[in-house]
């Protein structure tokens, strides 16, 4: 769906004419401009109100997780997602539950607009916000942790290598390959995880990823095996902090939403293998 056409059914809301500042100012929102004419304003970047089920599951091991959600894939008129497959895009869960409702769709595309109209003040925003975090989780006596492509897979450590002077752990799922190369040899930030994503067009890169000691992350339908392709398989519903996960593992997570009914082979489909109990 063209941005312009997205844009017009989410009704986002009208603001002030775009005018460009001399100076970045991160303490203040930003108007980003629609294709259609019409502007919103941003003025929050990361979701800290635990309204993500999935990121939830942290406070259990401690962790507080902040995630920064961009609409995914062409929806913003520019690839946010540049591993994706037409399996995955037809099964992303960017719509599902309260996620498809019209005002999360509106503030998704006009944080994925800011970050290509005004990168100055999205990457000093976005630092800015991290650092306040950090405190926050001091104060509730929990460990800082970020997923910045909730939705999205952009290399923050080539576009923004300053956000991981933060002290939180950061983590991703990346369907990149050059990405998750560079991280298994040592090239991304100490504190910056990535887990290689499965997809119907790159199982022979998941091979090399698990071979060079990665995790690969498998989308099952049906039970979740005890292994796949001779390698355990971690309960990736369990929590998403995907850090903590062993090296050299598939980490196993059930297909939610449109993907259930899959027929790309995006999900892997196993009735007949046995259910790992849960860890």
């Amino acid at each position: 769906m063209p941005a312009s056409t997205l844009a017009r059914r989410l009704a986002l809301p009208l603001s002030s004419p775009v005018s460009p500042s001399a100076a970045v100012d991160p303490a203040k929102p930003v108007v980003v401009a629609l294709p259609d004419g019409a502007t919103t304003t941003v003025f929050r970047l990361l979701d800290l109100q635990r309204g993500n089920p999935k990121l939830n599951k942290g406070l259990p091991y401690g962790y507080w997780t902040a995630g920064l959600s961009l609409i995914p894939a062409r929806l913003s008129g520019r690839n946010l997602c540049p591993g994706s497959s037409p399996g995955c895009r037809a099964g992303c869960l960017n719509g599902g539950g309260k996620g498809g409702m019209r005002f999360v769709q509106s503030r998704r595309l006009a944080k994925a607009l800011a970050w290509q109209q005004h990168p100055d003040w999205f990457r000093a925003r976005l630092a800015r916000e991290l650092t306040q975090f950090a405190r926050k989780c001091g104060r509730a006596d929990l460990k800082p942790a970020c997923r910045l492509n909730v939705f999205s897979d952009l290399a923050w450590e080539r576009d923004a290598p300053e956000l991981f002077a933060a002290p939180v752990q950061f983590y991703d799922y990346t369907a990149v390959w050059p990405r998750m190369r560079r991280f298994l040899a040592g090239g991304l930030p100490r504190n910056y995880t990535l887990c290689f994503s499965r997809k119907e067009t790159n199982e022979a890169r998941c091979r090399e990823a698990l071979a060079a000691g990665g995790t690969v992350g498998v989308v099952f339908a049906g039970h979740r095996p005890a292994r796949f392709w001779g390698y355990r398989v971690l309960d990736g519903d369990a929590h998403d902090l995907r850090f903590l996960d062993v090296p050299g593992s598939v980490v196993g997570l059930s297909a939610k939403g449109k993907a259930r009914a899959d027929r790309t082979g995006f999900v892997v489909r196993t009735p007949e293998l046995p259910c790992l109990t849960p860890q």
